[in-house]
């Protein structure tokens, strides 16, 4: 699995998180006993979620450069989308695509 790959990894979590809230919720609300163990997928998502960030921090945090670290953080932990990136660090999204390829390149050696 490549560093990408990896990272990439939380927003699908993130999603299935999403979606089995909504229907956690959706079933709650209708009264119905079916929500439990939809409940308890969510709550094992949800953990599964939070050791994946804790390890994406740790790798993220394993770089030397601080724009490397910020570019990989707001792309792959907050899901942020390269042009709000590219916004936020004062540059354009060209250079942000630069930062995070060779984050990505730094990161495989630490894999």
């Amino acid at each position: 699995m490549t560093a990408e790959e990896y990272l990439l990894k939380g927003r699908e979590i993130q999603k299935q998180a999403e979606q089995l809230r909504k229907l956690v919720e959706h079933l709650h609300k209708q009264k119905s006993k079916a929500y439990l163990p939809y409940l308890k997928r969510y709550q094992k998502t949800t953990q599964l979620q939070s050791v994946w960030e804790r390890r994406a921090n740790q790798i993220i945090d394993s770089l030397e450069d601080p724009n490397e670290r910020l570019a990989l953080s707001l792309s792959y932990i907050q899901c942020m989308p390269k042009e709000d990136i590219a916004q936020v660090m004062g540059y354009c999204r060209r250079q942000v695509n630069r930062i995070v390829r060779r984050a990505l390149q730094n990161v495989e050696k630490h894999l």
